[in-house]
């Protein structure tokens, strides 16, 4: 059935989080970034800031309930998205730096479930009513993404120092990063609310496959950027608690 409210979200996010500590568990890497980003979008709807604080609610449990029964599936070993299995079975390998899981996690929930999500809570015209608030999400992005870019400086000690040295031009390329795929994520949901529910399924399954491709290029990177990925997670801690903890400070 999925949860209903956003303290329920956050309540379950906890649990993933504590799963992953018990576990060793890289999964709660994502689980603790995805927490930060549900509490702040929770504080913002308490005082107020979307037009619909009600409709906000609903868009952000339905945008969970896609990551939190992907994840049940996938422990369970039923079938789940292409986009989601790619990041769930790379929180098995430990080369991949942290950025690596948190960028995977951020492109399966933002290019295929926000869309589809924006698309239920909002079908046919009144996916038009949506924007303003959708694209508020941004600015609260934005105002989490300097503390993130700070903490996971601190989990990686080279991402920190870029922080350091290009911290402007960094953060910027992260944030113009999410913005894209928000907007990639809004134009999918614009497509899909024209259409009857019955009618959808092919165009999600079209998303899954090429967010999927996404996924594995950013898991598995190619010649400069593969020998980078290389140099920056040498310096990283290997002990999956420990990061999940400083990730959660």
């Amino acid at each position: 059935m999925g949860v209903r409210r956003i303290n329920e979200v956050i309540e379950a996010l906890d649990t993933i989080i504590a799963d992953s500590i018990r576990d060793k568990s890289r999964i709660g890497y994502f689980a603790v970034l995805y927490k930060k980003m549900t509490v702040a979008v929770r504080d913002s709807i308490h005082r107020n800031e979307f037009l619909d604080c009600e409709r906000m609610e609903r868009l952000d449990v339905a945008f969970a309930n896609r990551y939190l029964d992907a994840l049940e599936a996938y422990r369970g070993g039923r079938t789940v998205t292409d986009s989601w299995r790619v990041a769930f079975d790379m929180c098995g390998d430990k080369e991949p730096t942290v950025l690596q899981h948190l960028y995977v996690g951020l492109a399966a929930h933002q290019l295929l479930d926000l869309g589809i999500a924006a698309a239920e809570v909002a079908p046919g015209n009144l996916i038009g009513d949506l924007r303003g608030d959708f694209d508020h999400v941004n600015e609260i992005v934005g105002r989490l993404m300097h503390d993130m870019d700070a903490t996971i400086g601190r989990v990686s000690p080279w991402v920190g120092v870029l922080d350091k040295v290009a911290g402007v031009q960094y953060a910027v390329a992260n944030r113009f990063g999410i913005y894209v795929a928000r907007e990639i994520a809004w134009r999918s949901a614009e497509n899909l609310a024209r259409l009857q529910s019955s009618a959808r399924e092919p165009h999600i399954t079209t998303m899954d496959k090429r967010t999927a491709l996404v996924g594995r290029a950013i898991a598995r990177p190619m010649g400069a950027i593969k020998l980078l990925a290389k140099f920056i997670r040498a310096r990283e801690s290997s002990d999956v608690v420990k990061t999940i903890r400083q990730l959660q400070a």
